[in-house]
């Protein structure tokens, strides 16, 4: 149970709830919230992150990334207490788990009103299952391929924070479009200081992440600049739905980046590791900032 509990990754799924957070912040503001959508939602979203997270371990491993040079967490299958039969079948559970909890959240947000809708976004959550999956599972995965930072954009910004604001609104705002694009910037710099860490690890195994093209020096440059364009439009978008207020707390709330930059300026492989948490969860505090601000 130690091995299934430790290859979920829990720690990643702040990530996956502050992109659904964000998404009905921006949609309450227009006065369009809804609970069961939101839960649901969320729901969704942590099981596409399992889904990505058992995927990334057993598509590793099939591939040969996974070895004695790597810098993170062990994974289960590498460690051999997962086997790969195993590992596959929770793959695909987990993805008919998502699929299921998709579908009923689609049937919440479009039925009967908006049918053009709910196909649309049925074709988008099914994208979503197999980006989760192709990532670093399959014979030609993305991930390997520098495209990582592009899908984790797309499907956590776009997608997971201007697409969980769609269920509600069914339309586009200014604000839910500025904070897809900051919330999409600041969670790629996870992905981006997480193959910082594993820099040379990948360069060994072959594995090219954005990250390995770019070298050690751009790759902290361009971590800085996710970091400050994503606080920014957040930041903005707050000022423009919400308040003053709320602008100056997501600045306030931003200057824990600080010391962050600081450290990653100065460090290297598992050095980096104890900043991923501090980053995901600094992200998390900025989605739930609005629903902080209507208790106050």
């Amino acid at each position: 149970m130690r091995a299934w509990i430790s290859a979920l990754r829990l720690r990643t799924l702040p990530l996956a709830a502050a992109a659904i957070i964000a998404g009905s912040a921006y949609a309450r503001s227009q006065g369009r919230f809804d609970s069961e959508i939101f839960l649901i939602a969320l729901l969704t979203a942590f099981l596409l992150q399992i889904l990505s997270n058992l995927a990334n371990d057993y598509g590793d491993h099939s591939h040969g990334v996974d070895d004695e040079s790597r810098v993170g967490p062990q994974r289960a299958v590498q460690s051999g207490e997962i086997t790969p039969g195993a590992m596959l079948f929770a793959v695909v559970f987990s993805a008919l788990l998502a699929f299921i909890s998709g579908c009923y959240l689609l049937f919440l947000s479009f039925y009967p009103e908006h049918l053009t809708e709910l196909w649309v976004f049925l074709g988008l959550g099914s994208l979503s299952i197999l980006g989760a999956y192709g990532y670093t599972a399959g014979k030609n995965p993305y991930g390997y391929r520098a495209l990582g930072d592009l899908a984790v954009f797309l499907f956590f910004g776009v997608l997971g924070v201007g697409g969980s604001n769609w269920l509600f609104v069914h339309s586009l705002s200014l604000p839910s479009i500025l904070g897809s694009f900051g919330f999409g910037f600041l969670i790629v710099s996870v992905l981006n200081l997480n193959n910082l860490r594993d820099l040379e690890a990948d360069k060994t195994s072959g594995k090219k992440t954005l990250a390995v093209s770019l070298g050690e020096k751009n790759a902290k440059l361009y971590q800085y600049s996710l970091i400050l364009a994503g606080i920014s439009l957040i930041s903005i978008s707050y000022l423009v739905s919400y308040s003053v207020s709320l602008f100056s707390g997501a600045l306030l709330v931003s200057m824990l980046f600080i010391p962050i930059l600081f450290g990653i300026s100065r460090k290297q492989g598992a050095d980096l590791d104890p900043y991923l948490k501090m980053i995901a969860l600094i992200i998390l505090l900025l989605s739930i900032l609005p629903w902080i601000g209507t208790l106050l």
